[in-house]
């Protein structure tokens, strides 16, 4: 599945069994640019963190979608 929208990769990670939570929030994803909107998303579990990535890696052109800011403790991870 390919992901052509930001609400569209919200839906899809919302539907995944392995995510608890999907949130939009605004972040700097580097030290230059303005805050901009990405998408928190909460998993059950460290192994769950590669699955959503794996998923998310085969959407759009290379680099279109990538996971920031992973906590490995928590499962969480920022996708923008």
């Amino acid at each position: 599945m390919m992901a052509a929208t930001f609400s569209t990769a919200r839906a899809a990670l919302r539907d995944h069994p392995a995510v608890v939570r999907v949130a939009t929030v605004d972040k700097r994803v580097s030290f230059r640019h303005d805050p901009e909107q990405v998408l928190l998303v909460d998993v059950v579990d460290l192994k769950a963190v590669n699955l959503v990535a794996r998923m998310v890696g085969k959407w759009g052109s290379p680099g279109e979608y990538r996971c920031d800011n992973v906590d490995f403790l928590q499962g969480v991870s920022l996708l923008s």
